[in-house]
């Protein structure tokens, strides 16, 4: 699963933000012109959330409207740090600061700073 900036800030947002429609998703993540740039960039939002279910890192309601969520048991938002010990027996501990984990299912664990595209 490639993830890109824009991935990260729609997940981001929702783990903020709890469940929230493609439209209000669209809002925080973008600069909105108008309807029709709303219209746009809310069906960018939708291919990527069904690509993101897909990978069981978002939930979709049942309900109208559809609602979107993080699935918590594989998006993690927080501060993170890593722990490195060396054949040689050294430890090194480095701050990563606000990260978001994704943990993919069948499938890697992503561990991405968040700093440089908090909104």
């Amino acid at each position: 699963m490639k993830i890109d900036e824009t991935d990260i800030l729609i997940l981001t947002v929702m783990a903020r933000g709890g469940a929230m429609t493609t439209s209000e998703i669209a809002k925080h993540v973008f600069e909105i012109k108008d309807r029709r740039d709303l219209s746009r960039r809310d069906s960018i939002v939708r291919a990527r959330l069904k690509r993101l279910c897909r990978y069981g890192v978002v939930m979709e309601s049942q309900t109208k409207p559809r609602l979107y969520s993080v699935n918590p048991t594989r998006v993690v938002t927080g501060n993170g740090e890593v722990h490195i010990e060396t054949k040689n027996g050294k430890a090194f501990k480095v701050e990563l600061g606000a990260v978001v984990m994704i943990h993919v299912k069948n499938g890697g664990t992503y561990i991405i700073p968040t700093e440089k595209i908090d909104k």
